[in-house]
């Protein structure tokens, strides 16, 4: 089962290259994942980051697909990230990530992969809450389903889809 996983950012190339790696060499089946990067068009900096780590991604069985968004929406309008991310990916399911969080979980595929099991015939929107988060309340990683993004034609409707 493929994952796809997506980063909206600008111009925070050494927090996103730290984040994308911690994903990568904690996963067991980079095969099966998708490593989704939105960026504004007038960010340089990210492409170039992402370029730097090619090479090593391919060695690990990783994807990498840089998408440059067709304006720049900012943060007011991150759903517009999400929605444009959300055409493209192949994944069952669609996970946005900060690009300043950290994976420490080995094998962290694996289990999503068995919770998707158990959902991929119905809509399932999925939450996760980063420990460094716990106290604000609210999930801090979000996603999506394949089913749910079948039935919506969308990722989110609202920058705060995480609340």
């Amino acid at each position: 089962m493929k994952i796809s996983l997506m980063w909206m950012t600008r111009k925070r190339s050494s927090e996103l290259i730290y984040s994308v790696c911690s994903f990568l060499h904690k996963a067991v089946d980079n095969k099966n994942i998708e490593y989704i990067f939105i960026t504004d068009p007038d960010d340089e900096e990210t492409p170039a980051a992402l370029n730097k780590i090619v090479n090593m991604a391919h060695a690990n069985h990783a994807e990498l697909i840089h998408i440059v968004a067709e304006e720049k929406f900012g943060y007011k309008s991150l759903e517009q990230y999400q929605n444009t991310v959300a055409k493209v990916f192949t994944g069952e399911c669609l996970i946005a990530i900060a690009d300043d969080n950290i994976c420490i979980d080995n094998g962290w595929d694996e289990k999503l992969r068995k919770e998707l099991l158990e959902r991929q015939h119905e809509p399932a929107w999925i939450a996760i809450t980063p420990l460094n988060e716990y106290w604000k309340g609210y999930a801090g990683v979000i996603g999506i389903n394949r089913e749910w993004y079948n039935r919506t034609k969308r990722f989110s409707g609202s920058r705060a889809a995480d609340m």
